[in-house]
């Protein structure tokens, strides 16, 4: 569908789609309503166009809304743009369908899994549905996570490491997890967003991503098998870790010191 918006609005050579993060984002929804209506003057579209894209393109934004639109155009993405609304009704009856279901039948288990960090009401009903609201059927958090395909593999030849991807599985639950592990590595005063932080240091931020929700999967896994709401772990340094940790921030900062002296000498 959103390839299809992207397609016909190129075919126009209107070329906004190129300069929003997402095909599907309200301000290429909003311009192809906009055209659908008949109204396709640049100034009009410049108006739906998001502040964001404006300030970070700035004259490109009115270029890509100087297109040529025929007649034909309107028609074409009218029907497009019917299409997107009726699949988006749809997505939406079937949401409501699903949360009716699960606040009749898993209650407790819905109120549990929103105790946990970046996960509301929606995604909480989406991962029960994933789940099939049975955790039992999984002994173990690992192989849970193994079920989901957020474990890494185990991908080793003579001593080397080859691989270190995670598996295939539930394709639906891990998009879903990955989306609040992200909310979860924005939550302030988090776990999760402090262990985000540490491993984006020395990881991607995908990867450091994908390990918040794979951390994330087994509080789920916690949390649904022992029936307790989720709780800050509160961490513990013995007095060694706290003077490792001394020893290295006080070497960082003895770095930085000679490095303004070594620049006023300069």
């Amino acid at each position: 569908m959103f390839a299809a918006n992207r397609k016909q609005l190129s075919q126009c050579n209107i070329k906004i789609a190129s300069l929003s993060s997402t095909i599907g984002s309200k301000t290429v929804i909003d311009i192809v309503e906009s055209i659908s209506k008949g109204n396709y003057a640049p100034e009009q579209l410049f108006a739906l166009v998001h502040g964001r894209i404006v300030k970070r393109h700035g004259e490109k934004v009115k270029q890509s809304l100087q297109g040529i639109i025929e007649k034909h155009d309107v028609f074409l993405l009218r029907q497009i743009h019917e299409d997107y609304l009726h699949i988006e009704r749809q997505c939406n009856e079937l949401l409501a369908q699903a949360q009716k279901i699960a606040e009749a039948h898993y209650k407790e288990q819905l109120e549990l899994l929103q105790t946990i960090p970046g996960i509301k009401q929606l995604s909480a009903v989406i991962i029960l549905a994933e789940l099939g609201g049975n955790i039992k059927l999984f002994e173990t958090a690992q192989r849970l996570t193994g079920w989901c395909g957020l474990r890494p593999k185990n991908d080793e030849s003579a001593g080397k490491i080859k691989s270190r991807s995670i598996t295939k599985g539930n394709k639906y639950l891990r998009r879903i997890l990955v989306q609040t592990a992200w909310a979860a590595s924005r939550t302030k005063a988090c776990y999760l967003k402090t262990k985000f932080e540490q491993l984006a240091v020395r990881k991607s931020s995908k990867k450091a991503l994908i390990a918040i929700a794979r951390k994330q999967l087994v509080i789920i896994w916690n949390v649904l098998t022992k029936e307790e709401q989720y709780k800050e772990p509160q961490i513990k340094l013995s007095a060694q870790q706290i003077s490792r940790k001394q020893k290295y921030y006080q070497e960082k900062l003895n770095t930085l010191q000679q490095q303004q002296v070594l620049e006023k000498a300069d």
